[in-house]
């Protein structure tokens, strides 16, 4: 696994070259860590990169999250997104009702957390 960066830096580098616009969701692992928190991992194909394409996203500091499939709906293709450091928490939300910088709650598919590490897979 290659480290790519965390926090401000990961949300940085992945509004360039390795965004998560059109990228697939193929896993997402929850779990507690050795600490007893709560982690939640992503793993993420990127669409316009040919070369470090797979990405794990690493939340810890879990304060909240929610995310919501039916089998009548395709898992998962990333169509919009919102992904930015509000205060002191890391918000990503994978089915924005709105595309801005603010947290709404008509967002879906979320994670509000205090911290993101991004590996290349």
């Amino acid at each position: 696994m290659e480290y790519i960066d965390k926090n401000e830096g990961l949300i940085n580098y992945l509004s360039g070259e390795f965004s998560l616009l059109s990228a697939k969701l193929y896993k997402v692992d929850i779990y507690n860590d050795i600490k007893s928190a709560l982690v939640i991992d992503l793993y993420l194909e990127l669409l316009y990169t040919k070369v470090n394409n797979l990405v794990r996203l690493t939340f810890t500091e879990i304060d909240e999250f929610s995310f919501y499939h039916h089998r009548s709906n395709y898992f998962y293709n990333v169509e919009r997104y919102k992904f930015f450091k509000n205060d002191n928490s890391i918000y990503l939300c994978l089915d924005p009702y709105e595309e801005n910088q603010i947290i709404s709650r008509e967002d879906q598919n979320f994670i509000l957390s205090g911290n993101v590490s991004g590996n290349f897979v």
